[in-house]
């Protein structure tokens, strides 16, 4: 993957240094471009030695000898302009090639992603969001952000920045071609707590981790996010809708309300099979025995089976013997299109093995994957199907 960071100049432009960065930990090779005012906030010795890769500026791009803004357009498979200001935005809207970076842009065919960074009152400005809505209805310009919080000026608003990681999963969906674009995702992780008094609870060991690499994978696929969390050991994916949930009958209404707004539901969370009968208000007092009556809680995916209809559902089996054969008769009794079939060692690890079974027959194993990987496998599959 071959990127050209455009650098404009906006407060934000440091940060672009830790966006290559993290570009570079994917396998990206990086070429920079900095505008005369990105160069008011950040050199180009910043960008050599954080990222070792050839920097240019408008001087290099003078004493050019064969077309620099050409030979950088030719080379690159995706164009990042991180951050953009209002002043870049209206020029590549008009057309205006005037310094490197706008005529890169201009010569440039693949697509170009676009993270503003401004003040809230600069990206209201009506102006500007006509250009952005011209420079969107091109096939190759995509917008990345902005956020909402805290400003430079210490205002609170839209306008700064997005998230360095969420720009680098914009500008790989764009590469991508934005597979799962317009497609909206009902994601589930993370465990379902039952409590049995006010202390304590009945609950598994699932860290929640396999669901957070789903929603960035997602991200990275252009499609649209609803997470329903439960309890994680690591923090939510931050992007896009999470609904919280605790109990296996508070995530099913979720769904039940959810779902029909959806077009694919992947049923990555650990659901308690049982609960108590009652919860016991305050704390049971400790005792050398304690005596627990449980309920068969609702079987989720079994219940919106009724809702289907033509929706992509995705579940997952954690088994500890005859695992094909138990995921099987799972995705046929809660009509899964794909099943991803884990061992029991699985649970709370970093990576898992097992199988991904699909309702057309397909059967791919894993081994000891890391689940970042695991989570793009399991999508490829969902878009192979979406294809049918």
């Amino acid at each position: 993957m071959k990127v050209i960071l455009g650098i404009s100049g906006s407060i934000a432009a440091y940060k672009a240094a830790n966006i290559g960065r993290l570009l570079k930990k994917r396998g990206a090779d990086i070429r920079v471009i900095l505008t005369n005012a990105a160069q008011k906030f950040v050199s180009p010795f910043l960008f050599k030695s954080l990222l070792e890769c050839d920097v240019y500026t408008e001087d290099e791009y003078w004493d050019y000898k064969g077309g620099l803004h050409i030979q950088l357009a030719q080379w690159g498979d995706v164009l990042l302009i991180a951050p953009v200001t209002l002043n870049t935005i209206s020029k590549l809207t008009q057309g205006i090639a005037d310094n490197l970076l706008t005529s890169t842009a201009a010569a440039f065919k693949g697509p170009v992603v676009l993270a503003p960074a401004m003040h809230t009152e600069m990206w209201n400005n009506p102006i500007l969001q006509q250009n952005i809505k011209k420079l969107l209805q091109m096939n190759n310009f995509y917008l990345s952000g902005p956020g909402e919080g805290e400003l430079a000026s210490g205002d609170k608003g839209i306008g700064r920045l997005l998230e360095e990681e969420f720009i680098v999963e914009d500008t790989i969906a764009a590469l991508k071609g934005f597979p799962l674009k317009n497609k909206k995702i009902l994601l589930t992780y993370g465990r379902t707590e039952e409590y049995i008094d006010d202390v304590r609870v009945i609950t598994n060991r699932s860290s929640g981790l396999m669901g957070i690499s789903l929603a960035k994978k997602v991200k990275e696929m252009g499609g649209q996010l609803t997470q329903v969390v439960g309890e994680t050991s690591y923090p939510p994916y931050g992007r896009d809708r999470i609904i919280r949930v605790k109990t296996t009958q508070e995530m099913l209404e979720v769904l039940e309300r959810e779902i029909e707004n959806h077009d694919i539901l992947i049923m990555a969370a650990a659901v308690s099979d049982y609960a108590p009968y009652t919860k016991i208000r305050g704390k049971i007092k400790k005792t050398k025995e304690l005596t627990l009556h449980l309920k068969e809680n609702p079987d989720i995916l079994k219940h919106l089976s009724n809702y289907k209809g033509k929706r992509l559902f995705i579940g997952f089996a954690l088994e500890a013997d005859n695992i094909i054969e138990n995921a099987r008769a799972k995705l046929n009794e809660k009509s899964l299109d794909i099943i991803v079939a884990n061992s029991i060692g699985s649970m709370g690890s970093s990576r898992s093995s097992g199988y991904i079974i699909s309702s057309i027959g397909v059967e791919e194993s894993f081994l000891d994957m890391d689940k970042d990987s695991l989570a793009e496998k399991i999508l490829e599959h969902v878009i192979k199907l979406y294809g049918k």
